[in-house]
């Protein structure tokens, strides 16, 4: 199991609620960190999603900083539903399912020739 990874440099974060069925409501805290160069010439992104109960950090990848953080942004909405169903609740947002993180479907598609 990974360890939790530390952000050095946050650049955003959103407050988010996780219900389950007869439980108080946990505060979540999504922070996404600044993205930084790689030794090989690409970028990643750190984020992390904490709650009392669960935690998950990891980084996405880009071939720039924006590349880095586009990723970053549209992975965080799949690592929410995984930990939904892994946890057996939903995450709300001022109330609203809709947490505001566009998902995968929103990343460009690559040219194909």
């Amino acid at each position: 199991m990974r360890s939790f990874m530390e952000i050095d440099r946050p650049i955003a974060t959103r407050e988010l609620t996780f219900h389950r069925d007869g439980q108080e409501p946990e505060t979540v805290v999504v922070t996404i960190g600044a993205p930084v160069a790689s030794d090989g010439g690409d970028w990643q992104c750190p984020y992390a999603i904490q709650a009392n109960s669960f935690t998950k950090s990891f980084r996405a990848f880009g071939v720039d900083s924006a590349q880095a953080l586009i990723h970053t942004v549209c992975i965080i909405s799949s690592e929410l539903d995984a930990l939904a169903r892994r946890h057996g609740g939903e995450f709300r947002y001022f109330g609203n399912t809709d947490v505001g993180f566009p998902g995968p479907e929103s990343l460009p598609k690559l040219a194909s020739g």
